[in-house]
């Protein structure tokens, strides 16, 4: 869009995997309609002093000013628009560029100074918000093309919505960064700056998106989970892991893929037993997943856990048991055989043989029933539907037999009608 040293800077900072000061500086000059780059400054001229504003000379004073008329230094600065389109939106929006970007500024434990997170938030605020069209009805407008760049007018029309996504940013990454959060005041669920993080959540998918990657990290930091606040804070960081996704369906594979993640690592500094109960906790944010209609994912990730042994089998038990608890029929074909082919891994009938009880069992023989029951129905229906049909046809080749039969006897032919001609000279 005529900007290459745009395109220089987002490949450098992929490069080296980071936007550093200089980049996010100069990138923020260029998608703020309101920099230097799109104004240019004249120099109108100078003004002449007054008569009156002269100061009469000082006899005794040699340094005084002399009687002559002095021009001012000052200068008035006259600013006008130079530049009529901003580079193209779609760079900032790669998803390469918005995942590094949004891990940079939602990097725990990271002090940035105050003029990096402001330059950060604001392109990512453009990113999230504004358009990447130029204004319809002009000479070579076309909505299709990425390459179209901002018009101006545009992204001063949006500069109050990017303003404002902007400021919550930077709320929610004061709350993030600030040392006050990890602890165990700071992490509880009802504390004002978590009550604050769950508003801003639910209302800005951007800072739900940051807020995952936020959480994932925090939890991997051995710093965390050295922390007297561990176990207070793992409930909390799964309780926004369940606000992200409810609040936005787009981001609950995101949210899922998190909670894989927390479920597959190993803290060290924690007691296995701990995590073992913290990781049940885990599973339970996955059925929940699994009610808001995130299912088959979760139960293929479970299966091929099974599979490759990497799971605890008291967390197979207790996944079966909450899911058999909340699903209820009629269930889809490809529900059934999702948990029927989890159920038949070896290791999940091992988990299943090894923690026998009379809850487990009855909940997979009530499952099992259910499932016969409504296989009967789809075949009774089945059948029903082949019934209509057949009968249907049947009466079509009836019908047509029947009127092949009269075309075919003479006597049944309705009889022609005549017409009488009369002469003209009578008429």
């Amino acid at each position: 869009g005529g900007f290459p040293e745009v395109a220089t800077l987002v490949r450098v900072a992929l490069k080296n995997r980071i936007f550093n000061k200089g980049t996010l500086m100069r990138l923020k000059d260029f998608y703020d309609p309101h920099s230097e780059i799109y104004t240019i400054k004249d120099e109108e001229g100078e003004e002449e002093e007054e008569e009156g504003d002269r100061m009469p000379a000082d006899a005794n004073n040699e340094d005084g000013p002399k009687p002559d008329t002095e021009k001012s230094d000052t200068k008035s600065l006259v600013k006008r628009k130079k530049n009529k389109r901003l580079p193209p939106i779609w760079p900032l929006r790669l998803p390469r560029v918005l995942v590094l970007l949004t891990r940079q500024l939602f990097q725990p434990f990271k002090r940035y100074t105050e003029q990096i997170m402001l330059n950060g938030t604001y392109l990512l605020a453009c990113a999230t918000t504004r358009k990447s069209v130029g204004r319809s009805g002009e000479e070579g407008y076309d909505e299709s093309n990425p390459n179209m760049n901002t018009d101006l007018h545009i992204a001063l029309a949006e500069e109050k919505l990017v303003k404002k996504l902007q400021e919550a940013l930077l709320e929610a990454l004061k709350i993030c960064n600030s040392d006050e959060t990890i602890t165990i005041a700071g992490l509880h669920r009802e504390s004002p700056g978590m009550k604050q993080l769950m508003k801003l959540i639910k209302k800005h998918p951007p800072i739900s998106a940051g807020a995952l990657l936020w959480i994932r990290d925090v939890y991997q930091d051995s710093r965390f989970q050295r922390g007297s606040c561990f176990t207070i804070g793992v409930k909390t960081l799964l309780y926004l892991i369940r606000c992200c996704g409810r609040s936005h369906p787009l981001q609950r594979s995101q949210s899922f893929l998190i909670l894989t993640q927390l479920l597959a690592a190993k803290p060290e500094a924690v007691s296995p037993t701990k995590v073992l109960e913290l990781k049940k906790y885990m599973i339970d944010e996955m059925i929940i997943l699994m009610q808001l209609g995130y299912v088959l994912p979760v139960i293929d990730f479970m299966k091929r856990s099974a599979v490759a042994g990497s799971i605890d089998h008291s967390l197979l038990r207790h996944f079966v048991i909450r899911i058999l608890q909340c699903a209820v029929p009629p269930f889809s074909q490809d529900f059934i055989d999702g948990i029927n082919g989890f159920l038949q891994t070896p290791s999940c009938t091992r988990a299943l043989r090894a923690g026998q009880s009379p809850v487990l069992q009855r909940l997979i023989q009530s499952f099992r029933v259910a499932c016969i029951d409504q296989q009967k129905k789809r075949e009774d229906e089945k059948r029903k539907m082949k019934s209509r049909i057949n009968i249907k046809e049947t009466a079509k080749e009836k019908e047509s037999h029947s009127n092949s039969k009269k075309n075919d006897d003479p006597s049944s032919a309705t009889p022609k009608e005549t017409i009488r001609l009369v002469p003209f000279s009578t008429v």
